[in-house]
């Protein structure tokens, strides 16, 4: 043991080709080695040249060009992205292009009373801190992409129009109900949209279009009098025969 330890004081080492422990601060593997710490008797510990050591080399290469430069097709890819975002975007709100070719769509703080035209591929949609009250049915049936939907700090009026921003967060994003609290009316104020029962929201029937209302009148009249003629042949029938018995 005593021969390998005369070796090892005695062991040469280049300095042309090494570099001291203090002299490589951004390696995190000799933070705080103090002189004296090693083995005792053994000289000073040079170690090989190592990238850590040198982020500034590592980044150019010897022409001093950077060593990974962004492909052309990837430069215009995320060309056309931010193009096609700012063209489809909405006046008072900012967007983003996704990896996923669908956009972020920013809109909050902008003082907004009602929905802006929304671009087709929006899939993050972002409402909150506006002035919306209401939402119109069908809003977002033409967002098939639309994935995450933030209407939080809003004065919403908790009626039947927010029968369809309840149905559609019901369905998606369910706990978000108990984020979205209602400013009117008194009933619902200060409630989650969540949690309000129907005698809250009001009475929410079903509102049919013009068109459909004199039809289904019309079919309920056919109704009424096919029911009618069926009792007066059922009258009739029984009638002939209880005179057939007697």
């Amino acid at each position: 043991m005593g021969s390998l330890l005369g070796a090892r004081k005695s062991l040469p080492l280049p300095k042309n080709k090494f570099t001291p422990i203090h002299s490589c601060p951004h390696h995190p593997a000799f933070n705080g080695v103090q002189r004296g710490s090693a083995r005792p008797g053994l000289g000073t510990l040079y170690l090989p040249q190592s990238p850590a050591c040198f982020p500034e080399e590592k980044a150019e290469t010897r022409e001093g060009s950077p060593a990974c430069p962004m492909p052309a097709w990837e430069a215009l890819f995320l060309l056309w992205a931010t193009a096609e975002a700012t063209k489809d975007c909405p006046i008072p709100c900012t967007c983003r292009a996704l990896e996923t070719m669908g956009l972020w769509v920013d809109c909050r703080g902008r003082g907004l009373t009602a929905l802006p035209t929304l671009p087709a591929r929006t899939r993050h949609l972002l409402l909150a801190n506006n002035s919306l009250q209401s939402v119109p049915p069908g809003a977002f049936d033409h967002l098939p992409q639309l994935q995450t939907l933030d209407v939080t700090q809003n004065p919403w009026h908790c009626d039947c129009s927010l029968t369809y921003l309840r149905l559609w967060l019901e369905d998606r994003t369910p706990e978000a109900l108990l984020q979205v609290r209602c400013a009117s009316p008194s009933l619902a104020a200060h409630g989650p949209l969540g949690q309000l029962t129907g005698y809250q929201l009001g009475s929410c029937g079903w509102q049919l279009q013009a068109s459909w209302v004199r039809s289904g009148v019309l079919w309920d009249v056919a109704l009424v009098a096919v029911a009618a003629l069926g009792l007066a042949l059922l009258a009739g029938l029984l009638c002939a025969t209880t005179e057939a018995l007697d």
